[in-house]
């Protein structure tokens, strides 16, 4: 997937969702494999 396609992914789960892991840490994180996108989701899921 490309950055575009990413960057899509990401606002449509925002939508869906209604919180973005990537605003709410305070890390850059790059995930590599759809595996550690979805950790990094379900580790920063608003509490």
């Amino acid at each position: 997937m490309d950055s575009l396609g990413f960057a899509i992914l990401v606002t449509m789960l925002d939508a869906e969702l209604d919180y973005d892991p990537f605003s709410l840490s305070e890390d850059a994180y790059y995930p590599q494999t759809f595996g550690e996108f979805v950790d990094f989701y379900v580790d920063n899921y608003p509490k």
